[in-house]
């Protein structure tokens, strides 16, 4: 069984070191979204295809991980206003070697405002 180290996938909302951030853990680590550990995440398979999403309505959000909702949280009014209109997305798995196979690829992004 391969193992895999550190951070996926990081997505930053408005700063890429702002207070709004998922990370999704390739390790024995959990994923986290703003530093509060995501024990419902389970550790993404090698090899699979992965479904991520974090929705915003207002000042809630909602992170979906392969169609499940696995976490929502308010956010601060105060924060959320001061934030620009930006998403960060970092991907690496800590050892990325694309001939041994180990590498993280997007295929899709899809943005939507509603």
């Amino acid at each position: 069984q391969e193992k895999y180290f550190g951070d996926i996938l990081r997505i930053a909302i408005g700063k890429r070191d702002g207070p709004y951030i998922l990370k999704i853990s390739g390790g024995d680590d959990p994923s986290y979204w703003s530093d509060r550990p995501l024990p419902d995440i389970p550790r993404p398979a090698a090899r699979s295809i992965h479904h991520v999403a974090i929705q915003k309505k207002g000042e809630v959000f909602s992170i979906f991980f392969n169609g499940k909702r696995i976490y929502t949280a308010m956010a601060g009014t105060v924060s959320l206003s001061h934030l620009p209109e930006t998403i960060f997305l970092t991907l690496g798995t800590g050892s990325t070697d694309i001939s041994a196979g180990r590498y993280v690829l997007i295929t899709d992004l899809k943005l939507t405002q509603y």
